[in-house]
């Protein structure tokens, strides 16, 4: 296996053993995909394979319960240590609990930011893709994060978490493309549910018009309005082509589920 450059695993159920620290070293794995079959949330694989030539990580049909958001971030703590190398992200929750209302109220949904907190350690992070459709958001104050946590991003995928809160406070505005660019010079595409231009928006539009190299951003809301595209590119993003709007109706159906 010391040869081994890229891995997929499907696994139900892994217990490493009582007592012990056992660890798999990969010294050449590049890639790996892993896929969660089991309906436990806990993942202990990760406590077990390592590998520091790791750039890309791909997880499938992760499990987490609204009720328990640290035992996920345990999971992305283990991911940190043990593939210290990450430059590509890839992962699709779903949620473990029994019930899953159709809408979740505002008190069930989490920061995509808070979920994934120890990821934002990975300073190295080139490309990212969180799919959730059940409880994860994003919203102005993750973009701020991400842009703060991951200096070297390229490419960001949020297309498929939740829409935000109808409380205009809380969703996607030009404050979170703003920072994010500011932060984040070398972002070229950009996915995320909704854009929307709030009137307190106004107050964070740049002095002059700046020149960000964001060529892509797509939406599955076709709610940004004629006015609102070519504000983007008269002030922030002057080389964006028109908006891709995505109808798919499943993470599925998208092309990051492969």
């Amino acid at each position: 296996m010391s040869e081994l450059h890229t891995l997929s695993l499907t696994l139900k159920n892994v217990e490493a053993p009582a007592g012990k620290r056992c660890q798999i070293r990969f010294p050449q794995l590049q890639e790996l995909r892993y896929y969660h079959t089991s309906s436990d949330p806990n993942c202990p694989i990760f406590d077990i394979l390592t590998s520091a030539t790791l750039r890309t990580l791909r997880l499938y049909d992760m499990k987490y319960q609204v009720a328990d958001t640290a035992a996920f971030q345990k999971i992305c703590e283990a991911c940190v240590m043990a593939f210290p190398s990450l430059h590509t992200f890839t992962c699709v929750t779903e949620i473990a609990d029994a019930k899953i209302p159709a809408t979740p109220p505002s008190s069930t949904r989490i920061a995509v930011s808070h979920m994934f907190a120890p990821l934002l350690r990975t300073t190295s992070m080139r490309n990212v893709t969180i799919c959730d459709q059940d409880s994860i958001q994003v919203t102005d104050d993750d973009l701020l994060a991400f842009s703060r946590a991951w200096p070297r991003l390229r490419s960001l995928n949020l297309l498929w978490l939740m829409y935000p809160d109808p409380d205009s406070r809380v969703a996607i505005g030009f404050p979170g493309l703003l920072n994010l660019a500011t932060g984040t010079p070398d972002l070229f595409e950009l996915g995320v549910p909704t854009v929307c231009f709030r009137r307190q928006d106004g107050y964070a539009l740049p002095l002059e018009s700046r020149h960000y190299g964001l060529r892509t951003l797509a939406t599955r809301e076709q709610s940004m309005s004629t006015e609102l595209h070519a504000a983007l590119r008269e002030w922030l993003f002057p080389n964006m082509a028109p908006i891709d709007y995505v109808d798919r109706s499943d993470v599925r159906q998208d092309p990051v589920y492969r």
